[in-house]
């Protein structure tokens, strides 16, 4: 019984590391897009489809 603890426990800190990983990552990207202005695009792309049918 206590081997499969121990293993239990080894796979739970590997699951929170990785989930600590995730976490990282996702924050970084957010960061990332915010430092590009990549949230700004699809606003501009609503403008450019608006002007399109202005065109029509």
């Amino acid at each position: 019984m206590p081997e499969e603890l121990d293993g239990l426990e080894k796979l739970l800190m590997d699951v929170q590391k990785v989930i600590r990983d995730n976490e990282l990552f996702l924050k970084n990207l957010g960061d990332d897009a915010l430092e590009t202005g990549c949230g700004e695009e699809p606003s501009d792309g609503g403008n450019g489809d608006e002007d399109g049918f202005e065109e029509l």
